[in-house]
């Protein structure tokens, strides 16, 4: 059993990296957006997505925005996922309702990339909680592991 220890150990370090780098991408796409310079858009699409498979029914808000750096004209579907972790659903209506079409905006442009424009829609919560949750992983993974190591090496 103490390979499994290991094993286990290793796949949930694995997992738990995994779920810390896509929450991370996530949050530095916010902290991006709060320090880019900032250009007027107007919003031309915003509706809810809803996916349902085994796991149930997730929703998201697609806000869709066009924008100009200089004379050219952008089209985003990027936003920072301005959401609560605890009610999904209402987040991703509340997001939907804040983002009508028609209403201007203020679009953050990635200042190495002007088609990289993202709508600051707000820290993504739920991400905060995925960190949290990866890291916890990664660290009983360790744990885990180590155990299992030390149990093998001492028996």
């Amino acid at each position: 059993m103490q390979g499994f220890d290991v094993l286990a150990g290793a796949l949930l370090t694995i997992s738990g990296a995994a779920l810390v780098r896509k929450a991370n991408a996530s949050l530095r796409l916010h902290d991006g957006a709060r320090h880019w310079p900032t250009v007027p858009g107007v919003v031309v699409g915003s509706e809810l997505c809803e996916d349902t498979d085994s796991d149930g029914t997730s929703y998201r808000a697609l806000i869709t925005c066009t924008y100009a750096v200089g004379s050219t004209q952008h089209t985003t579907s990027r936003h920072t996922e301005g959401m609560t972790f605890a009610q999904p659903e209402h987040s991703a209506r509340a997001l939907v309702a804040a983002f009508p079409v028609g209403k201007a905006v203020e679009i953050s442009v990635d200042p190495s990339r002007d088609d990289a424009g993202v709508l600051n829609t707000g820290q993504p919560q739920h991400m905060v909680v995925i960190r949290r949750v990866g890291l916890a992983a990664v660290v009983a993974g360790i744990a885990l592991g180590t155990y299992g190591l030390l149990r093998s090496t001492s028996g």
